[in-house]
């Protein structure tokens, strides 16, 4: 049930927030995406959501709502009450994942500053190949890419974010990060 609400909360996020766009113009830029096998949850080219939820603050009525419109498979929801599920999203969404508490920072990947976020915020991962070993390497090459990705990241988190209503932090993930265990702090 969380993971259909995870999944519908990313596809309607994703939307808000357009990723779709900054989808194309990494992907014209040359910035090849890392493919995570693991992660089912993808609906961006390029970004995930990293951000974990769960039910334990919803009320007692928010419960039984949840496991109404989430008790199905996600095929179900998505054909028969997708409308009410995004409306019950976009209404518990900072409950789910705890946005109203204390401001606390949590590592979100290896035990390393790049990967701390604050936690009233969504993360989003930015996932990417940091060397591309397609490409001829050079210094020029691997600066431009590293200012792409940097200024992307920047932009998402904090005009559009702001602009669409929504407290977003991203995280940058690359093939060595990402095949390094993840620490829960």
């Amino acid at each position: 049930m969380e993971s259909n609400y995870e999944y519908l909360f990313f596809k309607y996020l994703c939307e808000q927030l357009e990723l779709n766009k900054f989808d194309d113009e990494l992907q014209r830029q040359g910035i090849r995406m890392v493919d995570e096998n693991n992660s089912d949850k993808r609906i961006s080219k390029y970004f995930s959501l990293v951000s974990r939820g769960d039910i334990n603050d919803f009320s007692q009525e928010m419960k039984e709502e949840f496991k109404r419109l989430f008790d199905n498979s996600l095929e179900n929801v998505l054909n028969n009450n997708y409308n009410e599920a995004i409306q019950f999203i976009v209404d518990t969404y900072k409950v789910f994942y705890h946005l109203n508490g204390e401001v606390e920072y949590k590592y979100y990947g290896p035990a390393n500053d790049n990967f701390l976020a604050p936690s009233n915020c969504i993360v989003l991962g930015l996932n990417y190949f940091k060397f591309n070993l397609d490409k001829e390497y050079n210094e020029e090459s691997f600066d431009k890419q590293e200012t792409i990705i940097v200024k992307t990241l920047n932009f998402i988190q904090g005009p559009l974010a702001k602009q669409k209503g929504f407290k977003i932090a991203t995280i940058a993930y690359n093939e060595i990060s990402l095949s390094q265990p993840f620490v829960n702090l």
